[in-house]
């Protein structure tokens, strides 16, 4: 896990540093209404991506567990399964693209002078959404296969051509269109990389006329894998939609600025237990209870430790750090940003329940509840919109949350795996209230001497410091600090291995 993990989290950092930089870069070049149609084009353009009905999901679990199973057989018709399945994806995706990009309009206010680039820029993105889809699918592939770091690989080279591109376009004034051009042109380069290693990695792999057992199987997972996915986009994509329709695109920019914060470093959360999910479905197949029990427990005490480090440290900077990001000018109101950082909370706890559901059957149920909480969703960031404006959006997400996968998915879990409620808050919380306790006492000490936008910094360093050393201390378990020592070992070591290459 530890070399997954580490190659994930330098994939994620190179997606974030691509963030950092052309985010300001794209703002200049378009202004504040224009970026923000930009970013409303984009969430709507990625709705098309749930056409891949699940597959990517299914392609993870069941090459995982016919692997454990020792039947290579079986986890080759799985992929030329699901690959036939994603050839008519891909066409869906650009069809349903050019009617976002005819409907767009109609939805959000467009100037007369941009609309003729929204149907050409939404054709790109989608183009951009379809490759990513196969990218997905092969990155899946990779990872059932423990080829994880090599997929890793290629998805930082895709940030890095992604910035260059974008940039290169902003820089040269070339709009919408150029922007999503860059996009398309990132994610075209990163699938022929994908194809190649596939290739390698699988040289027997031939392309055949699809079983329909293996069809039948991925199909009854994807349906309720593709209800989870669809959730999930309405969840954290009409957001800005409904922002942009109501309240108009130059309302999204600010917004979309916080959560592109927000947003980035919870998929640095994420990361180990998104790792565990193939072995997740290896350790259902072979029934081994107790290592499916120690693994759930260690990464949603990695996630929820993570969380309040990263908490601690934007509670007391993430005004100076968005101003000195993309202006002041863009900087959300505070309580916009606390609900962001509850929202981040919520997602530590929920996230590594939900990637032992969807590796372990628990998919169908998920799959309700997140049903659930998209339309209470999407109802109450209307209803609250017209009343509180941005701030009742984000409101809203959080609200529904709270009352639907906050409580059923750590439950499902514990239930799944019989541990008690005592079992999983000793394992998890208690570990990480008192060395955040501390942390925030230590921010807020700083704070007050030091009130400038430096002290600040300042604050949220000692903060996010002591929390860190503390947990090492009195929360950590023995696994986690042997994983860290690997982890600071592997990130010493290469250099030295870089170097040997060249």
């Amino acid at each position: 896990m530890g070399a997954g993990a580490l190659s994930g989290f330098a994939a994620l950092a190179a997606g974030v540093v691509a963030t950092v930089i052309t985010t300001p870069v794209v703002l200049r070049a378009l202004g504040q209404a224009r970026f923000g149609l930009w970013v409303a084009l984009v969430a709507a353009v990625s709705f098309a991506g749930l056409l891949d009905f699940g597959f990517s999901q299914a392609v993870a679990r069941f090459s995982g567990e016919h692997r454990a199973r020792h039947d290579p057989k079986a986890v080759e018709a799985f992929i030329v399964a699901t690959g036939a399945a994603y050839i008519i994806a891909f066409v869906l995706v650009l069809l349903a693209t050019a009617a976002i990009g005819t409907v767009f309009p109609l939805i959000v206010h467009v100037p007369s002078a941009d609309r003729g680039a929204v149907l050409i820029g939404a054709m790109l993105v989608g183009l951009a959404t379809a490759l990513g889809l196969w990218m997905a699918f092969f990155g899946t592939i990779l990872h059932a296969h423990q080829r994880l770091p090599q997929a890793n690989t290629i998805r930082a080279a895709y940030w890095v051509c992604f910035t260059v591109l974008t940039v290169i376009a902003a820089l040269g004034g070339w709009g919408i269109v150029g922007l999503a051009g860059a996009m398309a042109a990132s994610a075209a380069v990163s699938c022929v990389a994908f194809v190649l290693l596939v290739r390698r990695t699988l040289p027997e792999l031939r392309i055949r006329r699809p079983q329909r057992i293996y069809v039948r199987q991925a199909l009854r997972y994807s349906l309720f894998m593709f209800m989870v996915s669809a959730g999930a986009a309405v969840i954290f994509e009409t957001d800005t939609l409904v922002i942009a329709g109501f309240l108009g695109a130059a309302a999204v920019t600010s917004y979309a600025i916080a959560l592109r914060l927000t947003r980035g470093l919870t998929g640095f959360l994420h990361k180990v237990p998104d790792v565990l999910f193939p072995f997740y479905a290896g350790m259902q197949a072979a029934r081994d209870r107790r290592r499916l029990r120690e693994n759930f427990l260690l990464s949603a005490r990695l996630e929820l430790a993570g969380a309040a480090a990263v908490m601690l440290g934007l509670a007391f900077a993430w005004r100076p750090l968005i101003a000195a990001w993309v202006g002041p000018s863009s900087v959300v109101g505070s309580s916009v940003f606390a609900l962001a950082l509850t929202l981040l909370l919520f997602e530590s706890l929920v996230h590594p329940a939900a990637v032992l559901a969807a590796a372990t059957g628990g998919e169908r149920r998920m799959a309700m509840v997140n049903t659930s909480e998209a339309v209470l969703n999407l109802g109450l960031s209307i209803v609250f919109v017209i009343r509180f404006g941005v701030v009742g959006v984000i409101a809203a997400t959080v609200l529904a949350q709270a009352l639907t996968n906050l409580w059923f998915l750590p439950s499902w879990a514990m239930r799944s795996l019989q541990i008690s409620v005592r079992q999983y808050v000793a394992a998890t919380l208690a570990r990480v209230v008192a060395p955040a306790s501390a942390g925030g006492l230590a921010g807020l000490v700083v704070a007050q001497f030091f009130r400038s936008d430096m002290g600040r910094i300042m604050a949220a360093t000692a903060a996010a410091g002591l929390f860190v050393a503390v947990y090492l201390r009195i929360g950590a378990g023995v696994e986690e600090r042997g994983w860290m020592r690997g982890l600071l070992a592997a990130i010493l070591a290469a250099p030295r291995q870089l170097r040997r290459a060249a």
